[in-house]
């Protein structure tokens, strides 16, 4: 089965980093995985986003077509990404952050991506990480063993244990909403 994400959030957000995390670990899940950054042409703050194709089989079309899930962390990157384009299955947004601008054909999430970082890992700026282990949760993209290993190689130490803590919360909270995927 082909999975395909888009996230998306203002530059500084992790946004960029937490794709090519999720990837990797899905690859290291034993998957196929695909993944892409697309950056706004501010020079600091614009909008970015990552697209990443998840598959048990070889990847033909490594571009994001019609996510599953569409992640967004800011009002932003809900109008660019969101708005012109449905989800195939899930709008999933942080928190009460963004203002909705219809009414969505699919289902819609809010979850508090921010708050959580904040208050269990102590350091909002690891919302990305809750994101992707909440995203991989509901996916089965790829488990915290292979997050904690891409994370790894891809997070400096200082920041490592923390980057792999909120990837297991976002995961372990991802199993109370499983029927919004």
């Amino acid at each position: 089965m082909r999975t395909e994400i888009l996230m998306a959030g203002s530059g500084g957000r992790g946004v960029v980093l937490a794709g090519a995390v999720l990837a990797k670990a899905a690859g290291k899940s034993g998957k196929y995985a695909s993944y892409g950054a697309i950056y706004g042409a501010e020079v600091r703050g614009g909008l970015t986003a990552a697209e990443i194709v998840v598959s048990e089989e070889p990847i033909d079309f490594p571009l994001v077509e019609t996510p599953a899930i569409t992640f967004v962390f800011d009002q932003g990157s809900y109008e660019k990404y969101a708005l012109p384009q449905e989800p195939r299955r899930l709008l999933l947004l942080d928190g009460d952050f963004i203002e909705l601008r219809k009414d969505h054909a699919v289902r819609v999430l809010r979850f508090p991506f921010t708050l959580l970082a904040s208050e269990e890992i102590g350091n909002p700026m690891m919302a990305n990480m809750v994101a992707i282990g909440f995203i991989a949760g509901l996916t089965r993209v790829a488990d915290p063993e292979s997050a904690a290993e891409a994370l790894s190689e891809d997070v400096s130490r200082r920041f490592l244990e923390g980057n792999t803590k909120a990837f297991k919360v976002g995961y372990e909270r991802s199993h109370e909403f499983l029927e919004y995927y």
